[in-house]
């Protein structure tokens, strides 16, 4: 094999430009099937380039299996999704918060908000000023959505009847945001002047004395936390 120099040009819009390159030659197989192999020797390394920008970040963990709540204890960065899989009492999830997701904080144990949760339906003791054997109040809530369901009752006083205490410690969990009122029916008619309402101070039945059984659904928003503690009122 031996080494040669090869002059080149090259045109370049109006100009050539020369220049010199080593190459090598050699030669295999017998007169006169001879085979010519050229190459270029490789020059020295070059100096290296700088650092190219950062690529973009991968997508976050989006199913975290866990047993009991995140917040406080689960790190993660924003959209990732984390599984309850703690079961007790027919519920899936504590409380039956069964599926969260990250929504604020990088790479922090805080910032988990309910994505899927439903408490199944609880009921509370009517209050004395209902008279009926087979009356009920229930509740339930199912992501950020409460339901309250007031079946059978029979008020025996008209006026304003506080089913449940709302304020700082009553119903945590399930309080609706801002005052929200529903109507009132017996026998498929509406009642006037009964409602069944949320105010600060809690759940409330207006009754106009009707001395008959009565029922109302109430469906609001909330934006309070899932209940931590233990959920208030019986399981249905």
């Amino acid at each position: 094999m031996a080494s040669v120099p090869v002059i080149f040009g090259c045109v370049d819009g109006t100009s050539i430009r020369l220049g010199m390159v080593v190459m090598t030659a050699s030669l295999s197989g017998s007169y006169p099937n001879l085979t010519l192999a050229l190459g270029l020797r490789a020059g020295s390394p070059g100096t290296q380039g700088g650092i190219g920008p950062q690529g973009a970040s991968g997508m976050p963990n989006v199913d975290l299996v866990g047993t009991g709540m995140p917040n406080g204890v689960v790190t993660a960065s924003p959209g990732t999704v984390y599984r309850d899989t703690f079961t007790s009492g027919g519920l899936l999830g504590t409380n039956g918060a069964s599926q969260w997701i990250k929504v604020s904080g990088t790479n922090t144990n805080t910032g988990w908000s309910v994505l899927r949760g439903d408490t199944g339906w609880r009921r509370v003791a009517l209050p004395a000023a209902f008279n009926h054997a087979y009356g009920f109040i229930n509740f339930r809530r199912i992501n950020d959505e409460v339901t309250f369901l007031v079946s059978d009752v029979w008020p025996t006083q008209a006026g304003e009847i506080m089913i449940s205490p709302g304020g700082a410690t009553g119903m945590p969990g399930f309080r609706p945001t801002g005052r929200v009122a529903s109507q009132v029916w017996r026998e498929g008619a509406a009642i006037a002047n009964s409602l069944l309402g949320w105010k600060s101070a809690g759940l409330f039945y207006q009754s106009a004395g009707s001395n008959s059984w009565t029922y109302a659904t109430l469906t609001a928003l909330t934006a309070e936390a899932w209940p931590t503690g233990a959920l208030i009122g019986t399981p249905v």
